[in-house]
């Protein structure tokens, strides 16, 4: 704004305002203005860069380390989680035969932080039954979209060849076989 412009505001501000007309000095007026309108720019400013620096943090780009393991008398356990895209359709799963074992793993969308996973396994004459069971946990968790990576690792299978049934059962009491392979065991 030019200094002629500015005088005729301050002239403006003074007449208008009674409580000013009488004032000789009315370049205080402008400063507190002006003063006032700079701070409420730059708190804005503020608020604005704090915001835009919140928004930009991602949280589903950290991979925990919270990796679960269990064990029972035949089947172990590991399960992981990390971040996941959604709408990613994930494959159902593999199943592949080794020495005296059998290696179970599939990728499914959740947490290890809300879900517990267990598994337990029924061998018999030349048929293999993984349950793997989906149950809530009562816990506070953040809000990010994960995946559950498994992997069941069934001991003490004798060799031979073997129908492998994978079946998951879901913390609502629903439950289905979701791969059926047959995978040769060493």
């Amino acid at each position: 704004m030019a200094p002629a412009t500015l005088a005729s505001v301050i002239q403006v501000t003074a007449s208008a305002n009674p409580q000013f007309s009488n004032s000789n000095d009315t370049s205080c007026i402008c400063r507190l203005s002006i003063g006032e309108t700079i701070m409420r720019l730059l708190l804005r400013m503020a608020a604005l860069a704090a915001l835009t620096a919140c928004s930009a943090s991602n949280t589903t780009q950290v991979a925990r380390q919270d990796a679960r393991l269990s064990s029972s008398d035949q089947v172990t356990l590991t399960v992981t989680d990390a971040p996941a895209r959604p709408g990613f359709m994930f494959v159902a799963g593999t199943i592949t035969g080794g020495q005296g074992a059998v290696i179970v793993s599939s990728t499914r969308y959740g947490s290890v932080c809300s879900t517990d996973i267990t598994a337990n396994a029924a061998v018999a004459n030349g048929k293999i039954t993984l349950t793997v069971k989906f149950a809530e946990r009562t816990a506070i968790c953040t809000a990010d979209i994960r995946a559950i990576t498994y992997r069941a690792d069934i001991a003490g299978v004798a060799p031979g060849e073997y129908e492998v049934d994978l079946v998951h059962s879901n913390a609502d009491g629903s439950s289905g076989t979701v791969l059926t392979q047959r995978v040769k065991v060493t």
